[in-house]
């Protein structure tokens, strides 16, 4: 009897761990630190294009660079894998549209950047 009622409690605590890891990505996209906040980022990025200032637009688009493996592996769990990569190419594409500062490109791949990173899960 202990055994049966030991044995149900683990199942139950496994499937709720997994419901909750499972559901946890729009908590854990969010910045736990000013630094981690990768939509302030694309803000900043789109301003400093908008603005011409490509110098400071290559700047935040480091710091982005630098923020989104802390994120990535944070929302691994619950966001599909094609998302994933999506946003990451367009990311590349992004880099090379500040380095070639073609404003316009650079625009498009910032506004799929945002849809993309609010559709993860």
């Amino acid at each position: 009897m202990i055994k049966r009622l030991l044995l149900w409690g683990v199942v139950a605590l496994a499937l709720i761990s997994f419901v909750l890891i499972l559901n946890s990505g729009s908590y854990l996209k969010k910045p736990l630190h000013p630094q981690e906040d990768i939509m302030n980022y694309l803000s900043l990025v789109t301003d400093n294009i908008q603005r011409e200032n490509w110098t400071l637009a290559q700047e935040n688009y480091d710091r982005l660079l630098e923020v989104w493996p802390v994120i990535k592996k944070r929302i691994s769990f619950s966001t599909e894998h094609d998302q994933v990569e999506r946003f990451e190419e367009t990311l590349e594409q992004l880099g090379a549209s500040i380095q070639v500062r073609e404003p316009v490109t650079a625009l498009r791949d910032l506004a799929v950047l945002r849809k993309t990173y609010d559709n993860f899960k």
